[in-house]
């Protein structure tokens, strides 16, 4: 519905303000990046060709989408010096993967829609992919809605998930507080009885109070303030302390970390009172 493929029947969709009814169909879709499970690079094509297919279609210059297409692959951790010129089949899944991101940013949408893109990809290359496709997105900042069934990769990739079931919108969250808060049974079950334990992946040592930098505390194992409180908790029982140094990227002290803290931060939330709800409306 987003690119009009199926028609709106109730509500509306917009994008800056405008519904996408009162755009353009061929200007809306052009200006939309699409990756998908099946990645459907043109395998008679060279990948800068593969790359420079819509910028093509809006009248690019050729050595203008060579150089987005250098650029990106670059961007994408490939060779724009040898790879520009070979063939989708010349590469791995994960490669062509990476290739289809890069396609889908050619033209620098403002949206990207991506359907299960890492779905067929082997564990070790999708994990890969999901840290690379998080570095890329906080380089270059991009609306972007991600399609996925695993629960555990929406926690991981989403700065908010939507729990949809039979073509309802049940809970609309962060990750945080859908763990925290599910809002009914179907939501408790599809994130699962370790939720707790999930909580300690999403979450990290700076959203916690942290005990004052003191002089006269006992030195204790330095992490950074961006570690997750799971690596943390990890990190205290593997080397049998409860307590963590704090810094930040600049190596300054900004607190300690103690084991009840850590514990305490993912305790249960309070039950609903009669008449309240935790679901979120769109």
């Amino acid at each position: 519905m987003v690119n009009r493929l199926i028609s709106i029947t109730e509500g509306d969709i917009t994008i800056d303000g405008r519904s996408v009814r009162q755009l353009e169909l061929t200007q809306l879709r052009r200006g939309i990046g699409y990756v998908f499970q099946q990645i459907g690079l043109f395998p008679h094509m060279t990948i800068e060709s593969n790359i420079g297919s819509v910028p093509r279609l809006l009248g690019w210059s050729k050595s203008r989408i060579r150089e987005r297409a250098r650029e990106l692959l670059e961007l994408v951790g490939l060779d724009p010096e040898g790879d520009l010129r070979r063939y989708p089949g010349e590469f791995s899944g994960g490669q062509q993967q990476r290739i289809g991101v890069a396609r889908a940013m050619a033209a620098d949408p403002s949206i990207m829609l991506m359907d299960e893109p890492f779905g067929a990809i082997d564990p070790i290359a999708r994990e890969r992919l999901q840290n690379d496709f998080l570095r890329l997105h906080r380089q270059v900042r991009k609306t972007v809605i991600f399609v996925t069934h695993d629960i555990d990769e929406a926690i991981k990739m989403g700065d908010k998930i939507a729990i949809m079931r039979d073509g309802r919108l049940i809970q609309l969250a962060t990750s945080d507080q859908l763990l925290a808060s599910p809002a009914d049974e179907f939501v408790a079950s599809f994130v699962g009885e370790d939720r707790g334990l999930k909580r300690l992946r999403v979450r990290m040592l700076r959203d916690i109070e942290l005990d004052p930098p003191s002089a006269n505390a006992t030195p204790a194992p330095q992490v950074r303030d961006t570690t997750s409180l799971h690596y943390a908790l990890s990190r205290m029982l593997t080397e049998g302390v409860n307590r963590l140094d704090v810094i930040d990227e600049e190596q300054r002290h900004v607190g300690s970390a103690r084991l009840q803290t850590i514990m305490d931060s993912i305790a249960p939330a309070s039950a609903p009172k009669p008449g309240e709800s935790h679901t979120a409306a769109a």
